[in-house]
């Protein structure tokens, strides 16, 4: 079985990264494809490269990996004057959702071959137990989705921090990122004055539902850093979120 991953964002690597590598089974060998922003961490592809690849287990192969500049935006028509970013405001929320979508696409268009299936990661995630991706039926389900945790519309809750699915799942998955601008004001209409209404997982159901797709879940759960039972007991320091909770040291 051919498998790809693909992370994108902000290098969040925290220990559950190396747990979910040990959890996910069911094929040899996994290429790996990273778009990061480029945010201070390295601005030196090689120099990233080298330091992913000193805590790879045997069977998985740094493909590709991109550290870029977050492209400028424009927030959907507005009738509101919104202050520059700063945590929690609309600018905030729009930049970093939108990123997140951005950096998945951009993730998901380093791939210039066929796999299986490919699976987008967190590097600040893991599941509660292992997961035989050769044993999920994509045959008849382009993505498949944690059990938890979900979040979003009612009636179309899902989880956005981890999917497995084949070429077409994830390239309509990651098409998010083209729609996200056009979606926020379709999902929420006072998306101005209330951004907890129109976060990524409100956005990904109505992507799923207007597009006519099944959310198909399988039997395991996804797990943050900072979260119980996560390894780690706090946050990465490119985690722009979660205030309260310390910092951790990352793992590269």
């Amino acid at each position: 079985m051919r498998v790809a991953l693909i992370a994108g964002g902000q290098p969040r690597f925290t220990h559950e990264f190396l747990v979910l590598l040990s959890q996910l089974q069911g094929f040899d060998q996994a290429d790996l494809y990273f778009s990061f922003w480029n945010i201070g961490w390295t601005n030196d592809v090689y120099e990233g490269a080298r330091r992913i690849q000193t805590i790879l287990p045997e069977k998985y192969r740094l493909a590709k990996l991109q550290i870029i500049d977050q492209p400028q935006y424009d927030l959907p028509p507005h009738r509101l004057n919104h202050p520059p970013e700063y945590y929690p405001n609309v600018h905030w929320a729009y930049k970093r959702r939108l990123g997140m979508w951005q950096s998945t696409q951009m993730a998901f268009n380093l791939i210039d071959q066929q796999y299986d299936a490919i699976i987008k990661v967190r590097p600040d995630g893991m599941l509660e137990k292992n997961l035989h991706v050769d044993q999920l039926d994509l045959v008849n389900n382009e993505l498949v989705f944690p059990l938890g945790p979900v979040h979003g519309i009612p009636g179309h809750e899902v989880c956005d921090q981890f999917v497995v699915g084949t070429h077409d799942g994830i390239k309509f998955y990651s098409e998010m990122a083209d729609n996200f601008g056009k979606y926020v004001p379709e999902v929420c209409p006072q998306w101005e004055e209330d951004i907890h209404s129109w976060a990524s997982e409100h956005i990904l159901g109505y992507h799923l539902a207007v597009n006519g797709k099944k959310q198909t879940r399988g039997d395991f759960y996804h797990i943050l850093a900072g979260t119980s039972p996560a390894v780690t007991k706090g946050r990465s320091q490119y985690t722009d979120n979660h205030y309260h909770h310390p910092v951790v040291a990352g793992i590269i």
